[in-house]
């Protein structure tokens, strides 16, 4: 789903990685794990691939100032120019996209891969919460229980914690 640009299939996949996997924690650390191999793969399309493939995605970055800074950025602060937009996406780009665009640039794959584990557990831990969260209240609903999970406070606070995230992420 990485390396084919698919997120929406990767967000399904990563909402159902809590359920698969037996919990949080674990669905978290496997779609993370996962997510990070599939953006390695395709950073490594884009750097090692065909010669003539990293040529025309630098042409297509410097046709667009936005991807243009982006690249600058890239160059210059790799590992938290990764992090920070793995954290809060800011490009009309599909997410999978930025993994090719990454690729293209100077960038070194020692710095991109921590950046993009890093930057991925936040989002694929709270994916894997609501997947978690999402069978609980859909079988509660199947057996007429009380559906307690949508008042979680923990919920709320994963919640919570994932704005102010990806504000503070938008603003750096």
């Amino acid at each position: 789903a990485k390396v084919l640009c698919l997120d929406a299939l990767t967000f399904l996949l990563a909402v159902s990685s809590g359920v698969l996997f037996g919990g949080v924690v674990k669905g978290a650390l496997a779609a993370t794990a996962c997510a990070t191999l599939g953006s390695t793969v395709a950073f490594g399309i884009a750097r090692y691939g065909r010669p003539r493939l990293r040529e025309k995605l630098l042409v297509l970055v410097r046709r667009d100032p936005k991807t243009r800074a982006l690249e600058r950025a890239v160059v210059e602060r790799g590992f938290a120019t990764v992090l920070v937009l793995r954290l809060a996406p800011l490009l009309p780009i599909p997410i999978g996209g930025y993994n090719y665009l990454y690729g293209a640039t100077a960038m070194d794959l020692v710095q991109f891969v921590p950046a993009m584990f890093l930057g991925s557990v936040k989002p694929y831990a709270f994916d894997a919460y609501l997947g978690v969260v999402g069978k609980t209240v859909g079988d509660d609903v199947a057996s007429g229980a009380p559906t307690s999970q949508l008042s979680d406070p923990v919920l709320v606070g994963v919640f919570a914690a994932f704005l102010a995230i990806g504000a503070l992420s938008s603003e750096l």
